[in-house]
């Protein structure tokens, strides 16, 4: 073979290899940016919404307990205004591509609210309404942070599988790396002795 064939295999074999660490670099990018995606646009917007929906139900329960002492039509104006933010919050964490983990509580939620939505203002007697409001309060809440819980799951979860790609792609890189360089050498190694057995000859 002669020696200008034998330099383009060996650097050939060099660039291929450093060609195919671009490659898997590039895929393993691609994969991050895609989780700290899914983390930036939906887990963290989704847990955002579910912390609103907590404090608007404390809100809601106090206005409730205020309008059922006062009767004041002002305290059950304010609690249905926020009982349509309610729905709007809970409309917005539906819409947002969440998988089965946090999906399947938030569609709870959803039965739950319509459930509460059907406890209309009482004519007559006050207190069995308020006790039934109530109730129906403390399940929304229980199953709101069921739903806050499973986003905060998600979300370690996602965490943890951008850190084990990152930690993967280090390690190959490194191998690549390592195999690339000892490569580089024997290569070199082989054009020294090819030219310097020519030289001898």
């Amino acid at each position: 073979m002669k020696f200008a064939a034998k330099i383009g295999i060996g650097y050939a074999l060099v660039i291929a290899s450093m060609f195919a660490m671009l490659l898997y670099q590039s895929s393993v990018i691609y994969q991050m940016q895609s989780v700290n995606r899914s983390l930036s646009e939906v887990s963290f917007e989704a847990a955002n919404f579910s912390d609103q929906l907590l404090q608007r139900l404390d809100t809601i329960e106090e206005f409730t307990q205020k309008f059922l002492v006062t009767r004041d039509p002002d305290y059950l104006e304010q609690t249905e205004t926020l009982e349509d933010l309610f729905a709007q919050d809970l409309g917005r964490i539906r819409e947002l591509p969440l998988g089965p983990e946090a999906g399947e509580p938030v569609l709870e939620l959803v039965q739950i609210w319509d459930q509460y939505q059907g406890v209309r203002v009482p004519l007559d007697d006050g207190e069995e309404w308020l006790n039934l409001r109530l109730d129906q309060l403390e399940r929304l809440r229980n199953q709101t942070e069921r739903v806050f819980e499973s986003i905060e799951r998600s979300i370690t979860a996602q965490v943890r599988e951008a850190t084990r790609v990152g930690g993967r792609a280090e390690r190959v890189a490194l191998a690549v790396a390592v195999v690339t360089l000892g490569a580089s050498l024997l290569i070199a190694v082989m054009i020294v002795r090819s030219v310097s057995g020519r030289l001898n000859q």
